[in-house]
């Protein structure tokens, strides 16, 4: 990418145009988003000779059968329905497939459908039920697939989506619906794939600046600017310590070259000598804040900002310029500074845009799953968490010599303990809550297995939350995740199957428990979540798996929960069976990354859910993403820019625009060096 440096003659008459040009190229691509329905004949409607038009059938046994049914729809008059009763040979599948679809490389592929099934049962290995999308090239070779799984049964008709990015060279596509190497029977109906270009890097137009991520909740741009000059720095004494605040507030003024600036009590008189005067008290309290705050925002009180929002004001004045920022906490100024920083231009001196903001966060929790890629750079991630108002980690997995999943019998050493110190000191110098989950599993089934029911199994998980206790943690956890895909997704010891009846959910919910309530005992101020076995649902929930999962019912209201989906109505049933509010860990995100645009970019964050809708909004606390992992995450950092938009405020996030404000950001903070003129400034820049 080029960018281009225009000078403007009066910006302030051309703002407007600018606006209303970006409100169209809003406009226009996201008429590219809501795509129709490439399938043919996607609800069987249509036929002859007991067989649906547009539809392939494959089945190698004779006793199998392709039905094309009336008596059993999702809507309208005709469906499919699969039975197999033998199940084909190992790695074949019987089911239903598309012709091949022509597609490119690049493009996002959206696939929802309704199915049910019954008593699929696999022939071994990991053969199943599956919804498939195989991507092949121009010769009609496979490229590779995706694919959603299932077994078991699934009583009701339940909706089922997901999405790919096609890879390089892809040229056609193919949907099938199959039983892999399995038998049971299911049903399909009412099939809708779309196809959406990436996001195009392609345009010309104007981007005004500053761009504030996450995107405020309310916002006046001036289009004004000033240079800051000498600082003067004044915190209402009312407001007490602001260690960190005032930690953070110092390393960015050095990192940015403001060297001239001092911190001062409100009265002294060596204030007015500065060109600007950086003003921090509390919305309640503090006189000045709230004078500026009721002056830009008359129609809002003090109860919009909530404990971790925030207000910023910007004024430019012939006799001192003023910053005025203000919160209900020091955590709520603490995010104020980081949109203050974002609005800060380094040209031949540092100049600050005028700018006034009121913001607040929706949802309470927001924030990262931590593997150990990112506990080796905990703190660039954590830092860039922090930048962009996110404040909670989940931390699970194979650091510190797997201390936390396979190896969570064996005590801390005094090194790990050092770590975990300087680990909790950084996260909380950035106000980041650090969740300390244990996973207890084997290396292997027959190697000294879990005993849920064991005191002493028990005792051994809250002796080492106790031990991180002692030096500083307050949140722990722990997850059954993944239990399935190791081979321990049963009871594996005498004693547990006569204990729990061979129901696992039960001694997951007990070994879940029984952990909170001693370690409760011990530590009255913790926080507690727990991660079942069952949470990784991107579409539907199995008997099965609902079966397990109200097990986790009657846990104290004091454990929250964390499952992974992307859907809103799998939030719903999750709701519904577990009967607590839930945190949600997208982890689909890294999926769709594509690695043919030289790591530069990334898709927008999607948003499959709903969250205008009060039971959506009633049932979930809080978000987690997993990050791309550093060596193949995108450098413009759209990635982060564009979940952090969603975290902030999910109601009020369109993918494309965030997308947009974050490729401005990158483009616009790489140029930085050529910005000699910031009040006749234009950029455009195409690809």
């Amino acid at each position: 990418m080029k960018t281009r440096i225009f000078q403007k003659q009066n910006i302030l008459n051309r703002f407007s145009l600018s606006i209303l040009s970006i409100f169209l190229i809003f406009m226009l691509n996201s008429l590219n988003i809501v795509a129709s329905n490439i399938i043919q004949n996607p609800g069987f409607e249509f036929g002859e000779d007991g067989k649906a038009e547009s539809w392939t059938s494959v089945s190698r046994k004779n006793e199998n059968s392709v039905q094309w049914i009336a008596d059993d729809v999702h809507s309208g008059t005709k469906a499919i329905k699969l039975v197999a009763k033998v199940a084909e040979d190992q790695g074949k599948s019987f089911g239903i497939y598309t012709n091949y679809i022509p597609i490119q490389e690049n493009y996002r592929v959206d696939l929802s459908a309704w199915i049910k099934a019954n008593n699929i049962l696999s022939g071994g290995q990991w053969y199943k039920g599956r919804v498939v999308l195989h991507m092949f090239d121009q010769n009609k070779n496979s490229i590779e697939h995706e694919e959603l799984q299932f077994d078991g049964s699934i009583s009701d008709w339940t909706k089922i989506c997901f999405y790919k990015i096609t890879p390089k060279d892809t040229q056609f596509l193919r949907l099938g619906f199959v039983l892999t190497s399995c038998t049971g029977t299911m049903w399909i109906d009412d099939v809708e794939l779309t196809i959406t270009p990436y996001p195009p890097v392609s345009y010309d137009t104007e981007m005004n600046i500053p761009v504030i991520i996450p995107s405020p909740r309310k916002v006046n741009f001036k289009h004004k600017y000033f240079s800051i000059g000498s600082l003067a720095i004044v915190i209402d004494p009312i407001l007490g310590k602001q260690d960190y605040l005032i930690e953070e507030i110092k390393e960015f003024l050095i990192l940015s070259e403001i060297a001239n600036f001092k911190f001062f009590e409100p009265n002294d008189t060596n204030i007015s000598s500065y060109s600007t005067q950086l003003l921090i008290g509390d919305l309640e309290h503090s006189t000045a804040i709230i004078n500026q705050f009721k002056f830009k925002f008359p129609d809002s009180t003090h109860q919009d900002i909530g404990p971790q929002g925030y207000f910023l004001s910007t004024v430019e004045d012939k006799t001192q310029n003023i910053i005025y920022l203000g919160g209900k906490n020091e955590q709520g100024r603490f995010y104020g500074f980081q949109s203050f920083k974002q609005a800060i231009v380094r040209s031949s001196e540092p100049t600050a845009y005028v700018i006034d903001i009121i913001d607040a966060p929706t949802l309470e929790t927001r924030g990262i799953a931590m593997g150990v890629q990112w506990f080796s750079k905990q703190k660039e991630a954590i830092e860039r968490l922090a930048g962009l108002k996110g404040n909670f980690i989940v931390n699970q997995g194979s650091y510190l010599n797997y201390k936390f999943s396979i190896n969570w019998r064996q005590e801390f050493t005094s090194n790990e303990l050092a770590i975990m110190t300087d680990y909790l000191a950084l996260c909380q110098k950035h106000f980041i809550v650090p969740n300390i989950n244990f996973g207890p599993r084997s290396s292997s089934p027959d190697d000294n297995p879990v005993k849920f029911s064991s005191n002493d199994e028990i005792r051994l998980i809250v002796d080492k939350m106790k031990k991180l206790y002692d030096i500083g943690y307050r949140n722990f956890g722990l997850n059954f995740d993944d239990l399935q895909n190791v081979g321990q997704e049963t009871l594996l010891t005498d004693e547990d199957k006569a204990e729990f009846g061979n129901n696992i959910g039960k001694a997951h919910s007990y070994f879940t428990l029984s952990v909170f309530n001693r370690l409760k005992e011990l530590c009255h101020d913790i926080n507690f979540c727990v991660i079942p076995m069952y949470y990784n649902i991107n579409s539907h929930i199995t008997d099965e798996q609902q079966t397990y999962l109200s097990a986790f019912a009657p846990l104290s209201a004091d454990i929250k929960i964390i499952i992974c989906t992307v859907t809103d109505n799998v939030i719903l049933d999750f709701n519904k069976i577990i009967k607590k509010k839930l945190t949600i860990w997208d982890n689909f995100f890294p999926k769709i990354q594509s690695a043919d645009f030289n790591n530069e970019y990334s898709w927008p964050f999607p948003n499959k859910i709903d969250w205008n809708s009060d039971n959506i909004k009633s049932a979930v606390t809080g978000f987690v993403f997993m990050p791309f992992v550093p060596d193949s995450e995108d450098t413009s950092l759209i990635s982060w820019n564009t979940v952090s938009d969603f975290m902030w405020s999910p109601e009020q996030y369109i993918s494309l625009n965030s997308f947009w404000k974050a490729i401005a950001k990158y483009k616009l903070a790489g140029e930085q060096i050529l910005w000699n003129s910031p009040q006749n400034l234009e950029i455009k820049f195409s690809r």
